[in-house]
């Protein structure tokens, strides 16, 4: 039964292939997020360095880059958002509250690759208050801080991968990076 299917397990449609792939997207959260709490930690500890902000926003790009593989909308729109607030902060130092707030979307990411396939729907559709929360939290910090974040849109992500079953708008060639989702 799809219905019951983990989020995780092979699709009937590509089998090993999507398993594959998931396991990939599941295991780069959890790696990207390391990495991020590890430099956000030592951002806190010295908030001008340059090297750590790099690595973030590198770690950041590459949640965003594998949630738009997998066509997981909300964790694009976190990592992106994540990743906008990073590079900009290469202007000025990063403020403690900048820091709690993308602490806040870490926490997300890893909901996120928690979820069953059978309940990202519904868990897409009950989090979207938080999720937009979120947005708007990372873009008020980073505005209060003068790094004011671009505009956020809704569009569809650039993909060209796999087309994998259970997300919306998985593997579809169209937009592209720089369009906001």
């Amino acid at each position: 039964d799809k219905g019951s299917q983990n989020f995780w397990a092979p699709t009937m449609n590509n089998g090993m292939q999507d398993l594959s792939m998931l396991e990939l997207f599941r295991r780069e959260i959890e790696s990207q997020c390391a990495l991020l709490t590890a430099g956000l930690l030592a951002l806190e500890r010295d908030p001008s360095a340059t090297r750590e902000l790099r690595a973030l926003m590198r770690a950041a790009h590459s949640l965003k880059g594998a949630a738009r593989i997998v066509g997981c909308q909300a964790a694009v729109r976190i990592a992106h958002a994540m990743e906008d607030c990073l590079v900009l902060a290469q202007r000025q130092p990063v403020q403690e509250n900048q820091i709690q707030a993308l602490f806040a979307g870490i926490d997300l990411l890893g909901r996120i690759s928690q979820v069953s396939l059978h309940e990202y729907a519904t868990w897409n559709t009950n989090h979207q208050p938080e999720i937009e929360a979120f947005l708007a939290r990372l873009r008020s910090e980073s505005e209060a801080n003068q790094n004011p974040l671009p505009p956020l849109t809704k569009t569809v992500p650039a993909g060209g991968s796999v087309p994998l079953q259970g997300f919306e708008g998985a593997g579809q060639q169209k937009g592209t990076d720089a369009d906001r989702v």
